[in-house]
């Protein structure tokens, strides 16, 4: 029923929906005043995302229907009645990958395959395993120092909200 929670978590959830305003004040209705939505998504105004274009990771086509930047997402969330309460562009678990993967399309692998590896989708190819996985492995610690410092200029490659439900006017 409306109001009865106190917290929703949208974890990389919202750029695969084809509505995300709607997904947006379904949330706000769903929560108590004051409960809070927690929200991650990929950053379109990222140092990845401008240094690896057609490249970068988080766009995963055709999966992401929508993406976002800090500003419109802040667009989205107020018209959906929420304020933000924190915003945090440091993600040790999808930002320094983002990178490693980003720069193996970007060399001509084949399209996140390291990632389908990953989770198990499809082994790696013989003829790219030993390659991909020196690259990967040299681009590592670079990866981590610009995960770093794209956080500390607030241009990471996923932006991650709490925000809070407004309580609506009487």
């Amino acid at each position: 029923p409306p109001g009865h929670f106190d917290v929703v978590s949208l974890w990389h959830v919202l750029e695969h929906l084809p509505d995300p305003d709607r997904t947006l004040r379904d949330c706000a209705s769903w929560l108590a005043d004051g409960g809070l939505l927690l929200l991650a998504v990929p950053n379109l105004d990222s140092w990845q995302a401008r240094l690896f274009r057609g490249a970068w990771f988080h766009l995963d086509p055709p999966f992401h229907l929508h993406h976002f930047a800090p500003r419109s997402l802040s667009r989205a969330l107020a018209g959906a009645g929420f304020e933000i309460v924190e915003t945090r562009h440091l993600s040790w678990q999808y930002n320094p990958y983002g990178v490693v993967q980003s720069l193996l399309n970007a060399l001509g692998f084949p399209r996140d395959e390291l990632y389908e590896v990953l989770k198990g989708n499809e082994p790696l190819h013989r003829s790219t395993r030993v390659v991909q996985a020196l690259v990967a492995t040299l681009a590592l610690p670079p990866a981590i120092a610009m995960t770093v410092l794209e956080a500390a200029a607030r241009r990471g490659g996923t932006i991650e909200v709490t925000a809070r439900r407004l309580t609506p006017p009487a």
